[in-house]
């Protein structure tokens, strides 16, 4: 090793051996921009840490091999872990503690040779890590660095770019101490004719702006005329004003320093300390002026049926992750080339986003994806239908040779009937998967176990949905593609609709648990002092007597309910609400409402609906010529089959978030016990590298964690005042912010109707019941009509006890959708702004075949 492999900041001015991000910090420090001091390690640092690993390639060559492989993830993986898991040379560690001081705070970034670039800026691609307390936490923080390097995210950014890094140096920093954080460019990266700068900000550190934890203020300034303020969207409470003269003209003048220092508009991290002093992060060229564009289209649909609410830092830290993967393990498991597969890289990479707090999909990528696909017109079409989105962005397409083109279409086709062939040994691994996960990961034993353990399980997690998601994902695809082709195939056919003929499907998983539930009520209906206890008792007291001792009975039985369905609720994916295992009191109301219902029971609804089932195919094939109708009922088989199989993989996937809802909980006991955090809940609050490194002792002091926490909690609770539009429009890298929210014109009157997408069959008319979430089902009456913003598997437990269904968000195949077929009851769904246009105890009628819904006249 070279005998100074530390060199201060303000020296490493060669990009050639210290990176982009090095070189420009150096230059504005020596330009007396206000920027932290620091040390580098040059790029033949990491060059030595490979060899003493045994692994002596330069990185050029690494990912020239890599660019080979066939998964070059896969083997990026393995050097990324031996990295994390490596240690600094003893030398190296001398000299990091001869000049590191006591008691301050560090942060350790990348500086790539080519990040930062004109071309390609591998914005976000590496890791930075902050918080560093002392030397051994800087030493964990630059292999982390370097790990980063072989990264999914900076592996797939470089394949698609056909860029590779040349090598990593790294920096290390006094952390600013900072009030606020933001991001600045020097021009609107959205449109190169603009004459502002663009500012957006966030309250203490920038990290959670950059990766998107954040809806940023926003503040737009006058290039020639500093004073003017165009835009101030502070979404983001900070304690220093932007719109302050002094502060305001900091950022102007900052920003026309670093245009005539580098030669070029510039993205700029910046953030004030307390005493309102700039300090310059960092600062890179802006890789892309547009002139125009048509926007980014963003949508709710069926995603607001699994995530209702803003999310919280621990769900949102994966589940970009989680998208992403899933078409990604699609596209493979299909065969989709490999030209493809680097089209695709940044639309898969950006496949959802946080607005408000809550998750949507980018609908225009997503189309993106789909057309780059052989037959892609027709995936984008089925997946609207899919999921009751109803836009369809310009797609970009890819340009192949019509040969090849018609050989790969050949090729994905065999693969996709191979694939569906077997999509049920696929989903039955996926579920053993889930299975094992549940058994390790018992709440009830989740006490004994170590922190080691529990990161374990918190890492168990994430392989299964990082890494074998594809089983469930298939079981998804084949319901989206069947039901698409089924609809297709009875396209001009009068008289016959595809959704009767999925009417009272039997062996749903979903209906499970709801007729476990009632034949517990029937139960306790034949027991008279129970049906009065049900009848004429607040739920809390019933639970407190049942835990109590009293009715050993029934509280037996409701603990194998628990232990066997104690993960089925409503919101059960979002990680921050209850299990019923944790809160019974909206079972028993559930249980209570059930003993007071004299109608028919779940089972038996669902039974009566298999005759008008059966009448309806008979219907269908009648009118079908010979050869149609043979293909009809390969294909109505088919789609009854993908749509249990879908079912299913829901059900897994609720056990599994649950379970990853009681690991964490469990973790945060035990950081509560060491004095870290205040209350378990608070570990939801973390994203899952601060919670991994938190349960490992490493890398997060207990008083900046629970800052964190406490920023984000106020965060989360300021979200969910908001109210937000199911769809929008917004350019390229812009949030939505409360200026854009759509407002609806009051109840409709006696000569509106709204429409919808029919998702069961039938006509009926009744009083509506306008409920906006299902623990207020006790107010509904067997003869109303629900009228909901969205629904999820844990509403099956009412529908059978209503007579019609309207329903603001999702598609045919919603889970929505598909219980209201199991019980036949005429459903509309994707009923824009139907809990507002809507009033309560309003009689309406709902026509499920036609998609209508209106007031009906006295």
């Amino acid at each position: 090793m070279s005998t100074s492999p530390l060199i201060s900041l303000t020296q490493a001015t060669a990009s050639n051996r210290y990176g982009g991000k090095a070189a420009n910090l150096a230059r504005l420090l020596n330009a007396g921009v206000n920027s932290a001091s620091g040390l580098v390690l040059g790029v033949e640092v990491l060059q030595e840490q490979l060899t003493r690993l045994q692994m002596a390639n330069p990185v050029e060559s690494i990912f020239e091999t890599l660019s080979k492989a066939e998964e070059p993830c896969v083997q990026a993986a393995r050097i990324q872990q031996t990295l994390l898991e490596s240690q600094l040379s003893p030398g190296l560690m001398v000299a990091l503690k001869a000049v590191l001081g006591d008691g301050v705070i560090y942060a350790v970034r990348s500086s790539a040779l080519g990040e930062d670039g004109t071309e390609s800026s591998f914005a976000g691609q590496f890791d930075s890590v902050l918080d560093c307390h002392s030397t051994d936490a800087v030493a964990r923080a630059v292999c982390r660095v370097w790990a980063s390097l072989f990264g999914e995210r900076a592996v797939r950014y470089a394949l698609h770019r056909r860029c590779w890094p040349q090598g990593m140096a790294v920096v290390i920093q006094q952390q600013v101490d900072a009030v606020v954080s933001g991001v600045m460019f020097t021009r609107d990266p959205r449109n190169s004719t603009s004459n502002e700068l663009l500012v957006e900000y966030c309250a203490g550190l920038g990290e959670q702006l950059v990766s998107g934890w954040v809806s940023p203020g926003r503040v737009r300034i006058d290039r020639d005329q500093s004073s003017l303020v165009v835009e101030v969207t502070p979404d983001t409470p900070v304690a220093i004003d932007l719109a302050k003269p002094e502060i305001r003209t900091a950022l102007w003048e900052t920003a026309l320093t670093l245009e005539e220092l580098f030669e070029g508009p510039q993205d700029v991290e910046w953030s004030l300390d307390s005493a309102g002093h700039l300090h310059v992060l960092q600062t890179r060229p802006i890789t892309a002026m547009s002139e125009s564009g048509p926007g980014v289209v963003w949508t709710n649909a069926n995603i607001a049926e699994n995530f209702p609410e803003p999310i919280c830092p621990l769900l949102r830290s994966f589940v970009g992750l989680g998208y992403a993967a899933y078409f990604r393990g699609l596209g493979q498991a299909f065969g989709i080339s490999k030209q493809r597969l680097i089209a695709m890289e940044h639309a898969l990479d950006n496949l959802v986003g946080c607005h408000g707090g809550r998750l949507y999909y980018n609908l225009s990528n997503i189309h993106t994806v789909l057309h780059l696909a052989p037959g892609g017109p027709w995936l984008a079409r089925f997946f609207n239908q899919f999921t009751g989105a109803s836009e369809f962005p310009v797609p970009k397409r890819i340009r192949q040779s019509r040969p090849r083109q018609v050989m790969e279409i050949f090729l994905v086709a065999f693969r996709v009937v191979w694939r569906y062939l077997y999509v049920q040994q696929g989903l039955k691994a996926f579920e053993q998967r889930v299975d094992d996960y549940a058994a390790a990961s018992e709440p009830g034993q989740l006490a004994n176990k170590s922190p080691e353990q529990l990161v374990g399980l918190l890492r168990g997690f994430l392989a299964i949905r990082l890494q074998h998601w594809t089983g469930a994902a298939l079981a998804d695809t084949a319901a989206m593609v069947c039901y698409g082709v089924l609809n297709a195939l009875l396209r001009g056919q009068s008289g016959v609709n595809a959704n009767n003929l999925l009417k009272g499907l039997p062996g749903l998983a979903s209906a499970a648990p709801v007729e476990r539930l009632w034949d517990l009520s029937r139960e306790l209906r034949g027991d008279p002092d129970l049906l009065d206890l049900f009848l004429n008792t607040p739920a809390e007291s019933i639970l407190a007597r049942l835990n109590g001792g009293e009715f050993p009975a029934l509280y037996r039985a409701l603990k194998r309910y628990f232990n066997t369905w104690g993960f089925r609720s409503s919101g059960e994916l979002m990680l921050s609400r209850p299990t019923p295992r944790e809160d019974p009191l909206p079972v028993i109301r559930l249980l209570q409402s059930y003993a007071a219902f004299n109608g028919k029971g779940p089972a038996e609804t669902s039974r009566a609906q298999a005759e008008a089932r059966e009448n309806a195919t008979c219907e269908a094939r009648r009118r079908l010529g010979l050869l149609r109708r043979a293909v009809f009922q390969l294909v109505l088989r088919a789609t009854q089959g993908a749509i249990r199989l879908r079912e299913r993989a829901r059900m897994k996937q609720a056990l599994l978030y649950t379970r990853l809802r009681h690991v964490a909980l469990a973790l945060g006991e035990v950081l509560v016990v060491r004095g870290v955090l205040s209350q378990p809940e608070d570990l939801l609050y973390l994203d899952m590298d601060e919670a991994i490194a938190l349960g490992e002792g490493t890398d997060l002091r207990a008083t900046d964690a629970q800052q964190r926490v406490t920023d984000r909690r106020a965060e989360l609770s300021a979200y969910m005042t908001l109210s937000l539009p199911d769809s929008f429009v917004l350019p390229e890298g812009e949030s939505w912010h409360a200026g854009l929210a759509v407002m609806s014109d009051g109840i409709i009157d006696v000569t509106d109707v709204l429409t919808g997408d029919g998702a069961c069959g039938g006509h009926v008319r009744g009083p509506a019941a306008v409920v906006m979430d299902v623990t207020e089902i006790d107010r509904i009456q067997p003869d109303q009509i629900l009228v909901t913003r969205q629904t999820d598997p844990g509403w099956a437990a009412v529908f059978f006890m209503v007579k019609g269904l309207v329903i603001e968000r999702g598609g045919l195949l919603s889970h929505g959708a598909i219980i209201a077929r199991e019980y036949g009851i005429p459903a509309v769904v994707g009923v824009r702004d139907a809990t507002v246009l809507i009033g309560d105890g309003q009689h309406i009628f709902v026509d499920g075949d036609q998609g209508r819904v209106g007031h009906v006249r006295d």
